[in-house]
This record gives C-alpha cells, structure tokens and sequence, in this order.
C-alpha cells in the first residue's frame, strides 16, 4: 500500500507540469496573418467590425431639390448705385400683379422655388398678398422694340412661366418670342415707365428707351431662403 506521504510529492509533481503548460505564452499563428496573407497573394482577412456607412456619414439638413421660400434680393450690377441704394427687394405693386422693388424686407415679395442650387425650367410660386393665393412667377411680353427683340415685364398669374437658377441662386430666363430668330437670354433691368417701377427683361437698353422705359439700370436676382425659425419671413401663409 502506497503511503500518504509518498503520494503529496507525486501529486506536487502533476500540479506543476499541468501548470506549467496552462501558463505558457500561446505560440502565434504566422499564417493567421495580413502580411503572410498579402506575401503569398491571398485576400486579406475579413475585419472583425465590417464598415458601415450609416454610421459615420452625415445626415443632411434639407435635400437640394426641396421647395424652398424666401425672397429674391434685386442688387444692381453698378457698383455705385448697389452702394447707394443699400439692400432692396423684389415685391408685388398694386392688384395687377407687375412686380416692383422695395427697400423693406417686410414688403418683399414671398416665393417658393423647387429649391437652393441649380434647376431649369421650372415654375417658381410666388403669394399674391392682394388675392391671398400662391400664383406664378411669369415673363409677358412688355412690346416690341425696333430691334426684333421682346421686352418682357416680371410679373405673377395663374399660369407662369419657367425659369432657372444658377447654382449661386441667381434667376435667369430664356424667352421665347414668335419669331424664334429673336429666342435670347434677357438681360434683367430695373427702370420706370410712366410713374411706375418696373423689372424687366431685355437684350439692350436701347430695346428698353425704345418702349419709353427710363432709368434702366441692370440688375441681378438671387434667391435668398427664409430662415428655418420664420418661415415665410412675415404674417403670410406658407
């Protein structure tokens, strides 16, 4: 019969080989590796935690191509008189419709485009505070100069026309007479024309003193979003 006492040191003796064992380093695998992978010309291994777009892209604030409302500012391409005349505003004038320009922001015509950015052809909306409706952005034709070319009067109906924006939020027009020798790209002026202030489009300012319009002075439009705090910017529907 083996005795106690010779058994505790066999046993001290298992105890330390099994421990021993358990607490070596682990050898590491080389060919578990991307530069042993990448040497022999294998695919990589697949990441542990695949990318994911969906976390790491931003979220926009607004598509571009979302209607947006706000006013057009009128800035007159005359650096002296953009000085002097400070920051003015296309607004509707009277029941008919034919818009005008003012220097309070309050009376500035309210607009809706199909968004900030680049479009063609498309129709801008624009409030009719007299009817108290949404109506159309248009460009009529105002009369014939000697030249052949239409000059055209902004203005708003049912009906409208289409206009584009260039990516800088500047309108333009491409105007389609009837006879299509005469198609251009209107150059934009603002000027009087009896006792009114008109905005018009034309191809010369000779075209314009032709029709007895004064004081023309060319001009750009540019789209400027209401903020998203005040929408419509006044006490008007959206």
């Amino acid at each position: 019969m083996v005795s106690v006492s010779l058994l505790h040191p066999f046993i001290l003796l298992l105890l330390s080989f099994s421990l021993g064992g358990a607490l070596a380093s682990p050898v590491p695998d080389e060919t578990n590796t991307n530069a042993y992978r990448l040497a022999r010309g294998l695919p990589l291994k697949k990441p542990l935690n695949p990318f994911n777009a969906t976390r790491t892209a931003a979220k926009r604030q607004q598509p571009s191509g979302a209607p947006q409302t706000g006013n057009f500012v009128v800035t007159y391409n005359n650096p002296t008189k953009r000085k002097r005349s400070g920051s003015i505003y296309l607004a509707p004038k009277g029941a008919n419709s034919i818009f005008s320009i003012t220097g309070d922001p309050a009376q500035a015509i309210l607009v809706k485009t199909p968004g900030t950015g680049a479009f063609s052809n498309s129709k801008i909306q624009a409030y009719d505070p007299t009817a108290g409706e949404w109506q159309y952005m248009r460009a009529s034709k105002f009369g014939d100069a000697q030249s052949g070319f239409d000059v055209s009067l902004l203005g708003s109906n049912e009906v409208g026309t289409t206009f584009r924006q260039s990516a800088s939020n500047v309108l333009g027009y491409d105007y389609v007479a009837s006879d299509t020798d005469y198609n251009f790209s209107p150059q934009l002026y603002v000027g009087t024309y009896g006792s009114r202030t008109v905005v018009v489009g034309a191809n010369s300012p000779t075209d314009l003193s032709d029709l007895s319009i004064t004081n023309a002075e060319p001009v750009t439009l540019t789209f400027a979003p209401e903020t998203e705090v005040n929408p419509c910017g006044r006490k008007r529907a959206c």
